[in-house]
């Protein structure tokens, strides 16, 4: 990374006024799974995944391909790469069996009593954690220094609950088992801490810090992110009363931390705003809806609130000019999803001239 990224990330953290926004590019598929050629033979419809499916050293090739992408278009960002983004780790970890499809690989909810769930506590003997961590290893001699690796898209304590209980049933639970749902909840939040620690002891330092992998943003420490898809089963009340207690804690393990948030779990955000040692706030913009310009005020929202923002997904120019020319400029992100080189370089261009 030169100087002038650096630099730019560091005003990005510092919450900055800027001229334009932070940015860089994924180019392909809008779906990460797909960007990765050696997962042909995982993305067949209703293929049971197991660990031994996935060879590692064939999937050095589409990490190569993806730096020199990085390259090929002016940007902030460089890639962080991190382990097949396409797995749904957690979920594997904890026991569900996951189920591949022709663009995505889904876990199948476990739909598991209580009596019969068994206390969760992290083992790096683990299968799919020792599948994980060999792909830290190879991404770490792949890279050279060229390049930082950090952790990818990992579910949060909401998706872990889901995937155990059921999808709608852990929603349920928080009025008909709170404190059932509580024990659960502080051991799959233990459980990741542990996870992330484990890792954490094998990443590089990369220049002076550490990046957020699948968002390719570089910051000047350790970091952890998360998700919280299954949010948007909750009410706000139930939000703040149980899940904001995982979520906060898990953005006190390490300085730099965030959030993913699909527009469907909006409506906590002005929980979320609340937590304070919580660092950057990322939403997408989701295929089908809303618009951008339905995003604005949230996007404006999160900056207001003192929280650094990254928002993902396949932003046309006019959609890149909106963010700009709309929302304050102080520790904004854009990562923009591009099937065409030709729209990167467009979108590029027009941001450089800022």
């Amino acid at each position: 990374m030169d100087e002038q990224k650096k630099a730019m990330h560091l005003a990005f953290w510092a919450g900055e006024k800027t001229k334009r926004p932070l940015y860089g590019f994924s180019l392909g598929s809008y779906f990460p799974a797909k960007r990765y050629k050696a997962a042909a033979n995982i993305l067949n419809e209703g293929l049971h995944i197991t660990p031994e499916l996935l060879r590692v050293s064939d999937y050095m090739a589409d990490y190569e391909r993806m730096y020199q992408e990085t390259l090929s278009v002016k940007q902030d960002l460089t890639l962080v790469a991190s382990p097949y983004t396409g797995i749904p780790w957690m979920e594997a970890i904890l026991g569900c069996d996951l189920i591949g499809g022709n663009s995505s690989i889904v876990a199948e909810p476990m739909n598991a009593d209580w009596s019969e769930i068994k206390p969760i506590i992290f083992d790096p003997e683990n299968p799919w954690v020792q599948k994980y961590m060999e792909f830290f290893g190879a991404l770490i001699e792949l890279s050279a220094g060229r390049f930082p690796v950090g952790q990818p898209i990992l579910r949060g304590p909401s998706d872990m609950m889901s995937c155990i209980r059921g999808h709608q049933q852990y929603a349920i639970d928080f009025l008909m088992y709170p404190e059932e749902s509580m024990v659960l909840q502080d051991q799959v939040t233990n459980m990741y801490i542990q996870f992330i620690k484990h890792q954490q002891k094998m990443l590089m330092d990369f220049p002076g810090g550490t990046g957020f992998g699948f968002y390719s943003l570089w910051c000047p420490g350790e970091t952890i992110w998360f998700q919280e898809d299954a949010s948007a089963l909750l009410s706000p009340k139930i939000y703040a009363q149980y899940l904001k207690q995982a979520d906060s804690k898990l953005t006190k393990v390490y300085p730099y931390n965030l959030i993913h948030l699909h527009p469907a779990s909006l409506f906590a955000l002005d929980e979320i705003l609340t937590i304070a040692s919580l660092k950057v706030i990322q939403i997408n913009k989701d295929v089908g809806g809303p618009a951008v310009s339905e995003l604005i005020p949230h996007f404006k929202k999160v900056v207001e609130g003192g929280k650094r923002l990254v928002v993902w997904g396949d932003l046309t120019l006019a959609e890149v000019q909106e963010i700009t020319y709309q929302v304050p400029l102080r520790g904004v992100c854009l990562h923009i999803v591009a099937e065409q080189i030709e729209t990167a370089m467009e979108i590029s261009e027009w941001l450089q001239r800022r």
